[in-house]
């Protein structure tokens, strides 16, 4: 945990904006989410947040006018705090106080952090792909790439720092096509099943039907042939 002893941040402005209402909620009709995430996949002002790292942290910062009160004893005031990272790329990096903006753009993931818990990995960990050396996969995450997502839309500008760079995005490409192709065949299989199981139940409907029409019409000609007899 980083100690910010020489922070300059303003408190009173950073506290006040922790933990406010959702001042943006007005805005969520301009963007699309991804159900599983949170996270928007489009938005009209923010664009796509699903190949972003983001790390919610609670650190200590530096208050002076708390150690001013304490007579010059150094005090701190415990805040949270957000850290954005570019898959791939280590010079771009966002650190800062958490607002109800980021809340807004990462609810999932801000309420598991305030829950203890570990933010959700966006799409498919590396360490599940078989195609993967350990080493690969290490340096990888390295380089702040932790999904198979992450590495098929890296940007060319980053092939410098990533050894085979071109070899391993066109794999993960390949890879998200292949379970892309077997997905949507699931789903034809799923939808044929499933037209198979309503038709034999439609077939099996109209067996009852006429057979209770059978039935009927039997006991309707025993019954005459019972009234005829009398």
């Amino acid at each position: 945990m980083t100690q910010n002893i020489n922070n300059e941040l303003d408190l009173n402005v950073a506290i006040a904006t922790q933990g406010t209402g959702n001042r943006f909620a007005h805005e969520e009709a301009d963007g699309v989410r991804d159900p599983q995430t949170g996270r928007f996949i489009t938005h009209k002002i923010y664009g796509g947040d699903l190949g972003l790292n983001v790390q919610f942290t609670t650190e200590p910062v530096f208050s002076k006018k708390d150690t001013y009160l304490a007579g010059g004893v150094p005090k701190y005031v415990d805040m949270d705090f957000i850290t954005i990272t570019i898959p791939g790329d280590n010079s771009v990096s966002i650190h800062t106080p958490v607002t109800d903006f980021h809340q807004f753009r990462f609810p999932r993931e801000y309420e598991a952090f305030k829950r203890g818990k570990d933010a959700s990995v966006v799409g498919t960990p590396l360490d599940m792909w078989p195609a993967l050396q350990p080493s690969q996969v290490a340096e990888l995450k390295h380089q702040g790439i932790r999904t198979i997502e992450q590495l098929a839309n890296l940007s060319d500008s980053v092939s410098g720092s990533l050894r085979g760079f071109y070899a391993l995005k066109n794999k993960a490409q390949q890879y998200l096509d292949d379970a892309k192709d077997k997905k949507a065949a699931a789903v034809v299989r799923a939808q044929k099943d499933e037209q198979a199981e309503r038709h034999k139940a439609e077939m099996k409907a109209m067996e009852d039907r006429f057979a209770a029409m059978l039935a009927e019409a039997l006991a309707t000609k025993e019954a005459k042939k019972g009234k005829a007899s009398e």
